[in-house]
């Protein structure tokens, strides 16, 4: 009795696990489609019905989520991430976020990585436990209406000395790197446009206005 209960464990595992497959190629199929966007890297989390992409050229990145049959794609520039964040079990384990949400007006891109890092080291929960069951990647966006996109990339109990553990948050710290880098350009963009808007107009004759 226990081998046939453990065999269809086995064979619901595999199922599970195609059918989540499927469902991320979906998901990548219906990125690809889209007008004025060409992902350059992507992800699909673990439960096949969220993903993440970036347009590297048109500096745009697209968050998409699957509801049964209806699936939601969100193309936003670089300047609507406004943090970025892992969590473990719920409990946040690092965080970045724009420089100019934390001190009024822009305050450049130079000042990024150390205020980023210190937030990423203040935010950082102490590691008690030895499993985890869920680690996720949460963008904040400068959306009112939906200001939060989550992407799994661990939904199942596992040691964190294992090799699914390791893998999964190596993942996730590989994306929070990249939506830090998009953080840090848009910042760069966003320090350039405002020190091009204090500069003094010019006269035809070459005198200050």
């Amino acid at each position: 009795m226990v081998a046939i209960f453990l065999v269809i464990a086995i064979v619901g595992a595999i199922v599970s696990g195609v059918l989540t497959d499927n469902k991320k190629k979906e998901l990548v199929s219906e990125i690809e489609t889209l007008d004025d966007f060409t992902p350059t890297q992507h992800f699909m989390g673990a439960d096949g019905n969220s993903g993440i992409a970036i347009d590297e050229t048109r500096r745009k990145i697209c968050l998409i989520r699957s509801f049964g049959s209806f699936t939601s794609k969100r193309v936003l520039p670089y300047q609507d991430v406004i943090a970025s964040e892992i969590a473990e079990d719920g409990e946040s384990i690092t965080k970045t976020m724009r420089s100019s949400q934390i001190g009024g007006a822009v305050v450049g891109a130079v000042l990024l990585g150390g205020v980023g890092a210190l937030i990423g080291g203040l935010s950082g929960k102490t590691k008690t436990k030895n499993t985890v069951k869920r680690i996720e990647l949460q963008i904040s966006l400068n959306d009112t209406s939906n200001p939060i996109h989550n992407i799994l990339f661990l939904n199942i109990e596992t040691n964190r000395d294992g090799i699914v553990y390791k893998s999964s948050f190596q993942s996730a710290q590989r994306w929070h790197g990249i939506a830090a880098a998009v953080i840090r350009q848009a910042d760069a963009d966003a320090q350039s446009l405002f020190a091009t808007q204090q500069q003094p107009s010019i006269s035809a004759s070459g005198s200050s206005l």
